[in-house]
Parts: C-alpha cells; structure tokens; sequence
C-alpha cells in the first residue's frame, strides 16, 4: 500500500512520467501498481483538485508506453491494464466535486481509448452507396483522393473522389421551370430542383469541376467542406489492376455516363445526397425531339406498307414489338448482369463493407450512449450540490427526508453512471478491432474476424441487457421531478 508520505509526493507532480518516476523511487520492485493504489492516487489528486494530472495519469492507463518515458530496461513498472472500475469510480469522485470539465475529458479518452489523432491522421471517411439505403461503400484516408473501389452488393464498380469544395454555383429550378417542364423532370427517378457546379480540390492538390442536380433547392455542401462524390468510373478506370475494360461491358453502374456523379458525402456536416444528371432546361420535355420524328416515321410506313399489302402494318407492328422488347430485355436484364464483377474477386470487399457496416451502427449507438452519460455526469454533479446545499443549512436535520431522497436518487444515478461507462468500454474495444482490420488494407484472418464476430455477438448480448438496468434505474425522471420540488425552496 501506497504511504501518505508518498501521495503527497505524487500529488505535487506536474504529470504521469514524474509520478511513475517518483514510485519508481520509492517502490523500485513494485511492478504492476494495484487498481486499489492506482485509484488511491487519483482520488487524492482529485481531492488536491490536481486535474491536469488526474487526465495525465487516466491517459496513461491506455497508453502506458507512451507515458512511460525513458526509463531503465530492467524497470517493470507498469499502470494497471483493468481500467472499466477505475474509470466510473474516477468520474463519480469528479462529480463529488463538481468537476464536470475533467469528468467529460475522461469519458473522451474512454471513447478513443487515449490514442491521439489529428485531422490528417484519423481512421478515415466513410462514404456511402449511391444507391439511396444508406450502406457502406467504402473508407477514404484522409490523405486519399481518388480511387475506383468494387460494391460486394450491386457487384459494380464506382470512382471516388474525395477532396475539399472550393468553388460551389447553384441555380434553383423551381421558380424557372414551367409546369410542363416539371412534369416532364418528374419522369426520371426524382425530381430536379437545383443545378450545382463544383469544384471539388483533393488532398493532392488535383482539381475536379463536377456538375449535377439535386431534388432539394439547397446545396448539399458549401466552400470548405471535405466531401466525396461517388461517380461512374471513366474509362480504363478499374480496381482490378490485371484487367482493363473498355466499351459496354466495363463493370459501371447500368444507365450511367463515364465519369457521371451519383451521390455526394458530406463529412463536415454528415448526411448523403443522391445526385441527378444534370437537366436541359431549355428542352420543354425530355425526349420530345425524337419523339415526334419517330410517330412521323410510323405512320408512315403504315400508310406506304397497308397500298402494298393490308397484312404488312400489322406484321410490321409486331416486328416493331418484338424487337423492342429484345432490345427491353437486353439493356436492363442481360447487359446489367454481364457487366457484373465476379463473385470470386468481391470476397475481402463484402468482409470489408459488412464490418463497416458495424462500424457505422456501434458510432451511431456510442454517440447516443454519450450524450446520455453526459447528462448523467451532470445531473449527479447537481445532486451533489444539492447535497450540499441541504447539510449546509442550520437546521438540515428538517431536510431529513429530503436528503433521504436525493441519496436515493444518487446512488441510482451512480449505478446508471457505472453502467453506461462500462458500454462506452465495450463499445470503444469493438470500433479498434474494426478499425485496425478495415485499416490493414490486406486479407482479414479468419482467426481475427471470428474474434469480432464473438465481440459483436457479446456486445448485443449487453446491448440487450440496458432494457433491464434501465428499467431498474429509473433516476432521471425522479430527480427531475425533485428538482423542480425545490426550486422554490429557498435553500
């Protein structure tokens, strides 16, 4: 056990490496440092209210080597590795103290378990399908620029491009456009309400101006954002370097131009767009000018061929149909499913594509969780006040049941606290076990896969389990409810 003589030592130090150093002193042979003298520090830097050294050590828990500094090799010195219990005793003694600001930097480092990262340097962007259901298509490095990638779902391939906006032009449609312009717009897959032009800057420096339209008259990203438009490849553009397709079976998007914008991913804001091919508003309506042309043509050939012969309009008729529905048939059943990538060469990107799917729904399912726990830490940090406020008063023996109640209210809350800290845990482990695997850019072991897969599956099981303590901790209405029971107290 750690002496009070050395805890005023540690307290007085400025960060992590000087405490270790000064136990390194004092306990040369003590090796890994126990969770109770680990917590027995913290708590005495709490209350010296010592912070910054607070957020140093806890820091130093997840990133030990980092921490550790320079010291002799013989040294085994080590923080504890078990840092679930410690976390949620550390943020409940913060809010004793009313430290909210510290107790939210501790559940930051929770969430990124204390690896640092910058704006250049961080797991990446994840871009969407352009097929409207909000799947993952791929990660773009924040370095990354332009990239063709295969879609294990639709089997195509799509292009890339991902940069910063640096010009944007709109032009709304919707004041311009005559109803019958409108309704001829409404025909295609939705309607268009604005035109954009962008000029969108990789990482790199390369420049691309794209121009496409957008069902709603607001822009889907303005100068300064990072975005990544997903397009149909241009030519000779394929993500199999062995091959190199070129002519009506490249593995693109049926229906789509080279090099055609599909959606946009806006990362500074979030949110994804489906894009429209860019309208004519000079034409009244789509295909009108080869539609008149093309009645003119039928009609006749059915007078010229019903003076050679009665039967001949309506064999010609039925020539007409039957090639139609060949040529019908041919463009949306047969072509689409030659221009399909082999299921042989789409087996790393699905693995990849399902774990970024996970990857999106554990973010979402964390960032809920936090804003949850941030309301937790604040609300047990006001009871604390509150009972303070109440032991405080001459005569706090007349706020016995009160104080009764707010203690009741309390340690619920710290119980929820303690439990939503232990998600953040678990779901901060499975994003890394994704990340590092989504990130190698190589075959995922089967070995490493199954062990995300067993995380996954354990993670759903507790998942599962926040109904039960939910329903058993319900504190927050409570202390909302006695909350308001006293503010017109005069305490």
């Amino acid at each position: 056990m750690i002496g009070n003589d050395v805890l005023r030592q540690v307290v007085a130090q400025k960060n992590a490496i000087d405490v270790k150093n000064v136990l390194i002193d004092q306990y040369p042979d003590a090796g890994v440092l126990g969770e109770d003298d680990c917590l027995k520090i913290l708590a005495s830097c709490v209350s010296a209210e010592n912070y910054e050294l607070v957020l140093s050590i806890f820091a130093s828990l997840f990133s030990p080597s980092e921490a550790a500094g320079s010291f002799d090799s013989e040294n085994t010195f080590e923080w504890p590795r078990r840092r679930e219990s410690l976390s949620a005793e550390v943020v409940k003694l913060l809010c004793r103290n009313l430290e909210t600001k510290t107790a939210l930097e501790i559940l930051d480092i929770i969430r990124h378990r204390g690896v640092q990262s910058s704006e250049d340097i961080h797991f990446g962007f994840v871009v969407d399908c352009p097929d409207g259901r909000g799947r993952p298509l791929a990660l773009m490095q924040p370095h990354e620029g332009s990239k063709v990638v295969p879609d294990s779902y639709s089997k195509y391939e799509y292009e890339i491009f991902s940069g910063r906006v640096v010009r944007s032009d709109s032009e709304s449609l919707v004041s311009t456009l005559s109803w019958l312009k409108q309704i001829g717009f409404q025909l295609g897959r939705m309607p268009t309400a604005a035109l954009h032009t962008m000029t969108i800057e990789a990482p790199s420096g390369q420049q691309r101006t794209f121009k496409f339209g957008t069902p709603l008259s607001s822009a889907p990203a303005k100068v300064g954002d990072r975005v990544s438009l997903v397009c149909s490849p241009e030519q000779g553009k394929s993500s199999r370097q062995s091959m190199r397709y070129s002519g009506i079976l490249t593995p693109s998007p049926p229906g789509t131009r080279p090099g055609e914008p599909l959606s946009i991913t806006n990362h500074t804001v979030g949110g994804s767009t489906d894009l429209n091919r860019p309208v004519d508003t000079n034409d009244t309506l789509p295909g009108l000018k080869w539609l008149v042309p093309a009645l003119v043509f039928f009609v006749g050939v059915d007078a010229a061929s019903s003076i050679i012969n009665p039967l001949y309009p309506m064999l010609f008729a039925g020539m007409v149909g039957s090639s139609a529905l060949a040529l019908s048939l041919g463009s949306n059943v047969v072509l689409p499913n030659l221009k399909k990538l082999p299921d042989s060469s789409l087996g790393l990107q699905e693995t990849r594509q399902g774990l970024l799917q996970e990857h999106v729904r554990l973010t979402s399912n964390m960032q809920q969780l936090m804003v949850e726990t941030v309301a937790d830490v604040r609300m047990l940090a006001r009871l604390w006040q509150l009972l303070g406020k109440m032991n405080s008063m001459e005569h706090h023996k007349a706020y016995t049941s009160r104080i009764e109640r707010v203690v009741e209210a309390k340690d619920a809350m710290e119980n929820r606290l303690e439990a939503r800290i232990s998600m953040i845990h678990e779901y901060a482990k499975v994003l890394s076990m994704i990340e590092i695997e989504v990130e190698m850019e190589t075959d995922i072991p089967l070995a490493e896969y199954q062990d995300i897969q067993r995380e996954l599956s354990r993670l759903s099981e507790i998942e599962n389990l926040q109904e039960e303590w939910q329903a058993k901790v319900e504190a927050q209405d409570e202390v909302e409810k006695l909350l308001r029971s006293y503010s017109s107290d005069d305490l």
